[in-house]
């Protein structure tokens, strides 16, 4: 018997208001959904700038507690007369800009992104301040009338012994070690020294200097036929009645290679491969440089400083030739502007032969007041 189909369910069709009804809702929704997405963005944006805000106080806070324990403790050991020493441990921040920051025109500055923290003395206060953000302990030190600022109680003047000794030859350099202090301090020196291809003779490294005094000591070198770059160190640990200093004397010595004709090569080759300098600011100093052309003539050695400082203080740049097989010397100079900062400042300068051959010079100024 045949089953009877049910009847079909009539599809409901919406009429033209309730589909006004629900666009509108869907409407709402998204006017809802974008104005609370401006909104959490609006928030994050202040909570963000309020976070911004607080560690940026946060930090002139403390900067300025920095500068006003320093300023005290300078005021305290000038009251206290000739002699007076205290060590202040201090914090810079990230932010510090030790090239804006320092002791000027007897003032304590401190940079920190744009907020420059000062204070003024109404009597002679001189010294530098670290060159970098960190933890120190700074010296404070009464001269009678006036006051050192620094982190050390020696300077070492140049702080690295750079030199070049032909094969088989002998040749001295010398340093000078400079108490800072009005009282005598104990200095114990130890190299560290481990090349038999060239031999180091150093005097006595431990001794006393008296208050303001100052020391040449004087390091032999002895270059054997081999040649290369050989580095070493001499560390320096200094003790006063109060407080105690310890700082490192780079050396580096190089022993050229002699020019060989082998198998047609062709190359340049520059020394010293290092050019540490000490000059005074507003004054110039100069280097000598030997250029080796082996197996080809250069027609043209151009030289080109990093951009920046030292860089920026070459002169004499002036290209120049090489013969085939030969040598030519190549002086150059830095001339480091009056209102510079005292401080070291690295770069390099690039020996280009032709644009074919390349020689690079690592060059480490040191300026002082």
């Amino acid at each position: 018997m045949a089953r009877n189909p049910e009847p079909e369910t009539p599809v409901k069709k919406m009429t033209l208001p309730e589909r006004t009804s629900k666009a509108q809702a869907s409407a709402e929704f998204l006017i809802v959904f974008a104005v609370s997405v401006v909104v959490l963005i609006g928030v994050f944006f202040l909570v963000s700038q309020q976070i911004i805000s607080t560690g940026i106080q946060k930090e002139n806070a403390e900067t300025q507690q920095t500068v006003s324990a320093l300023s005290k403790a300078v005021t305290d050991v000038y009251t206290q007369g000739e002699g007076a020493v205290q060590t202040v441990h201090i914090v810079l921040p990230s932010t510090y800009d030790a090239a804006k920051s320092g002791i000027i025109n007897n003032s304590l500055v401190i940079k920190t992104r744009e907020t420059y923290h000062v204070q003024n003395f109404n009597f002679p206060v001189y010294g530098t301040l670290p060159q970098a953000a960190g933890a120190y302990d700074i010296v404070l030190i009464s001269r009678g009338g006036s006051v050192y600022v620094g982190s050390s109680l020696f300077r070492m003047t140049p702080a690295l012994i750079s030199t070049v000794v032909a094969a088989n030859t002998n040749q001295q350099q010398s340093f000078t070690i400079a108490n800072l202090i009005n009282e005598s301090i104990t200095l114990n020196g130890t190299l560290s020294w481990g090349h038999p291809e060239m031999g180091l003779t150093a005097p006595n490294l431990n001794f006393v200097l008296n208050p303001y005094d100052q020391q040449e000591i004087t390091l032999g070198f002895a270059a054997s036929g081999t040649s290369g770059s050989y580095p070493g160190t001499i560390v320096f640990n200094a003790n006063s009645t109060s407080i105690n200093d310890s700082q490192v004397l780079g050396i580096y010595a190089e022993i050229p290679a002699i020019i060989q004709v082998i198998n047609g090569s062709r190359s340049m080759n520059v020394y010293p491969s290092l050019w540490n300098v000490t000059v005074a600011k507003g004054n110039s100093a100069s280097g000598s440089f030997t250029e080796c052309a082996i197996n080809t003539p250069i027609n043209s050695v151009s030289v080109i400083p990093t951009p920046g400082r030292p860089g920026s203080w070459l002169d004499n740049l002036a290209p120049f030739p090489v013969s085939m097989n030969a040598c030519t010397q190549k002086g150059l100079t830095i001339t480091v502007p009056q209102g510079t900062r005292p401080g070291t400042y690295s770069g390099s300068a690039v020996f280009s032969g032709d644009s074919i051959y390349v020689s690079t010079v690592q060059i480490i100024a040191q300026v002082t007041p």
